[in-house]
């Protein structure tokens, strides 16, 4: 069964419930990168656009004090420093998926990604694979809003990111 982006919306509740809800966790949280998915889901996924369409536009509405009072008053605002689309064509960065990660007991990025997606059920019968080449390279990324400066290195997400 295929679903199109407002389909999706509209499962999900809309826009006017999607937006708050994200932007909540966003101030919540208080993330200074984001990565979301690729603006054409990858492989089509319309749950995969929507991620990366309502992530630009929430990011916004979360340092914007006057956008969903409730979550204002709970969290304040937040403005994220860096937001990476996978795949995006511009102010691109390659990443090296293979350093060893302390985070994760010494997985490499690619095999916490191998990982993940495994753990994707519904994901598992699709030729979507996570791989280093192809049309889905995980490592492709490009820098679509930075309030820290253009990336220099093209291969750190934390470049400019004050520990």
């Amino acid at each position: 069964m295929s679903y199109n982006r407002m389909t999706v919306y509209d499962a999900w509740g809309g826009t006017r419930r999607v937006y708050p809800w994200y932007v909540s966790i966003l101030r919540r949280v208080k993330p200074e990168v984001v990565l979301t998915q690729d603006l054409n889901g990858e492989y089509g996924h319309a749950a995969h656009q929507i991620t990366a369409y309502m992530t630009i536009n929430c990011l916004e509405k979360a340092a914007d004090p006057a956008y969903d009072p409730a979550s204002y008053e709970q969290y304040g605002a937040w403005q994220v420093k860096k937001l990476y689309i996978h795949l995006y064509d511009q102010n691109t960065v390659l990443m090296d998926w293979h350093q060893p990660l302390a985070a994760f007991g010494g997985k490499t990025g690619l095999e916490v990604a191998k990982e993940a997606l495994y753990c994707h059920v519904s994901q598992r019968a699709l030729t979507y694979q996570i791989e280093e080449k192809g049309p889905w390279d995980c490592r492709k990324f490009g820098l679509y809003m930075s309030t820290v400066g253009p990336d220099e290195a093209k291969d750190d997400f934390f470049e400019h990111i004050d520990d």
